[in-house]
């Protein structure tokens, strides 16, 4: 339950990081992927829709999700037609999109949290985390 959020919120940040990257060092653009093929848009659509459509924030988080894929294909664009200037502003608008992204899917795990009362796994995480590996 937690490891899909987790993996969806670090997937989606190293992707922002990989788009970061490809204007600060003038590589090629990335091909933007539709905001259902992504490895967010996979598990948005395939499962966090579902396993979590009780959350008031998962709609939020889909359209969040879509204009983000919006705005990518705009830096990217504006990367290849060698406007950089308009490139990292629209990536700047891009990155709050991102951090409004993964305050979402934060927002949806501690909800799931509370309401599987597990709570005290946010509460004392070192202790957990010692359990798990000990």
């Amino acid at each position: 339950m937690l490891l899909d959020i987790n993996h969806a919120r670090i997937v989606h940040l190293e992707w922002e990081l990989k788009l970061e990257e490809t204007l600060q060092r003038g590589r090629r653009p990335l091909k933007i992927v539709s905001h259902h093929n992504c490895m967010l848009g996979v598990w948005l659509y395939t499962e966090g829709l579902v396993k979590y459509r009780q959350t008031p924030e998962i709609l939020r988080l889909e359209e969040l999700h879509h204009n983000f894929h919006d705005l990518a294909q705009q830096v990217a664009d504006a990367h290849a037609e060698k406007q950089p200037a308009l490139a990292q502003e629209l990536f700047e608008e891009l990155q709050l999109e991102s951090r409004e992204i993964v305050y979402l899917l934060t927002l949806i795990e501690l909800r799931i949290l509370r309401q599987k009362r597990r709570f005290h796994l946010l509460r004392h995480p070192l202790r957990s985390l010692r359990k798990l590996f000990s």
